[in-house]
């Protein structure tokens, strides 16, 4: 039998049906509003296919979202056509239940009792809606846009030659011309921008687990392939680096992740069938880690060797499995198609209004990294802040000491100074400041404590481990000091692993 998602969420009517598990969403409040015209037109289509009267409603004519759906279920009450599939499954009936306990309802029992080779893929009861999304594929979109790019800059320049190359009189009669017809022109800009406006608004969804209003262009299985294909590369390129399962490495980082997933059922939720996997780059130089959208978590041994105790290690898997949990890979390339819109009509505009085309090459050099400065980086900053508050929350609920955070980036912070690496402005990096990261970790703190303690974990030991920055940062500074000024560095001691290596 199959899991029908009614409200066309893929923009295709349903196939044709033997038996069917049907979820109906039955008002139980006024305040509802009836469906759409295409829903009307999908209760038609599925009482040719069921043979049975069906009525559809929605909780709004935009539909619900994933983590919507999940409070307006206290409204609603839900209900299935009561049937037998094919194969002889027993069909469920779901009755209303408290806004607590619908949403696991829908997202786990549900997908128990539905043969999952006809229906939906597992856990992936994606948002309600009134009429479809239309994406385009991303892997389209990388491939126009540098047609769309060149295509701009030769439209933009064609014109500047007509332009230049159009008379006097020639001009005074364009200009005529667009003020007789300066409505039309209006018209037309209007009408753009409305759709533009349009499909932006229809391409809004939640940002799971913050609420966050975002931009998404790309589907979930389109995205997942880039992502698969990006996975497969990494595993190619770090192929000879990638420790045993065996090795303790291996163990620790399997450890960690697997308290994190089991303090945190929400993010078995979320993945839906993607299950984590593990893998240790053996590369001490790299001290890094990064989880792909598909659940493949990629550790560098340089970061294992710089984190000084586990709970600096669970600091650093939550924060990077947060990023997966949150999509923020889907919202950052939909982020940069909507950017790029923006840049492919400037650039156009640049290379017509430009005298030459020098200076339009080096206006529109100085544009693109205007938006990079502007836009790319500060959205960046932000994914990562928020990454960083919901992996604080991941390792609170699994009962880490989440005061280590702020050590972890103090000393990330302290061995950048120590090692004379090139700083880089925050302004011009995709990331926080590790002294920016000290303080917004100092501020998440309490409020993480108190996560611990509904979870009922152990109490934190009461010596505060950032009291130990004071002292090692103290040393740092002493250290910085005698070198600026010429003094014996060998009566300096900096203890920790990013002591000064000798000469």
């Amino acid at each position: 039998m199959k899991l029908v998602n009614c409200v066309l969420s893929q923009g295709r009517y349903f196939p044709k049906l033997n038996s069917s598990l049907l979820l109906l969403l039955k008002p139980s409040s006024k305040s509802l509003v009836r469906s759409s015209a295409l829903n009307r037109t999908c209760e038609k289509r599925l009482a040719q296919l069921s043979g049975r009267n069906v009525s559809l409603y929605n909780a709004s004519k935009q539909g619900l979202s994933e983590s919507a759906f999940s409070g307006c279920l206290e409204k609603v009450g839900v209900d299935s056509l009561l049937g037998k599939s094919g194969s002889g499954h027993r069909l469920l009936t779901l009755t209303g239940r408290s806004e607590a306990t619908h949403h696991h309802v829908l997202t786990s029992r549900v997908n128990r009792s539905i043969d999952l080779q006809a229906g939906l893929p597992h856990g992936q009861l994606r948002g309600f809606r009134t009429t479809p999304q239309h994406h385009v594929p991303p892997v389209f979109w990388i491939l126009i846009k540098p047609v769309a790019k060149l295509g701009a800059i030769l439209s933009g320049r064609s014109a500047r030659k007509w332009w230049q190359a159009m008379p006097n009189e020639g001009r005074q009669k364009f200009w005529t011309r667009v003020r007789q017809k300066w409505y039309y022109i209006v018209l037309a800009a209007a009408g753009l921008s409305g759709a533009g406006f349009v499909y932006y608004k229809s391409h809004i969804e939640e940002t799971p687990l913050t609420g966050r209003q975002r931009f998404i262009a790309v589907t979930h299985e389109q995205f997942m392939k880039i992502a698969q294909a990006e996975a497969d590369g990494y595993l190619q390129t770090y192929e000879e680096k990638i420790l045993s399962p065996k090795h303790p490495y291996y163990q620790r980082v399997q450890g960690v992740g697997d308290r994190l997933v089991a303090s945190n059922p929400k993010m078995a939720e979320l993945l839906g069938a993607t299950s984590w996997k593990y893998y240790i780059i053996d590369d001490p130089s790299v001290v890094n880690a990064f989880v792909l959208p598909t659940g493949q978590v990629f550790v560098f041994t340089g970061i294992m060797d710089f984190a000084q105790n586990e709970d600096q290690l669970a600091i650093i898997i939550a924060h990077e499995m947060a990023h997966a949990l949150l999509n923020h890979g889907i919202e950052q390339v939909s982020y940069v198609q909507l950017i790029d819109f923006l840049i492919i009509t400037t650039m156009a505009a640049i290379w017509c209004v430009m005298p030459t085309d020098g200076i339009s090459f080096i206006t529109q050099w100085f544009y693109g990294k205007f938006i990079n400065i502007m836009l790319h980086m500060p959205y960046s900053r932000m994914l990562e802040k928020e990454a960083d508050k919901v992996g604080l929350q991941l390792a609170a609920k699994a009962c880490y000491d989440v005061r280590e955070a702020t050590v972890f980036w103090a000393r990330m912070g302290l061995n950048e100074d120590i090692t004379e690496d090139d700083k880089i402005p925050e302004w011009l990096s995709t990331h926080p400041s590790h002294k920016k990261r000290v303080d917004f970790f100092d501020h998440l703190v309490p409020q993480a404590v108190q996560i611990r303690e509904e979870a009922k974990c152990p109490l934190l030991p009461t010596t505060d481990p950032r009291e130990t920055i004071k002292e090692l940062s103290s040393l740092v500074d002493n250290h910085q000091t005698a070198k600026k000024t010429g003094q014996n560095l060998s009566r300096v001691q900096v203890r920790g692993p990013f002591a000064p290596k000798a000469s």
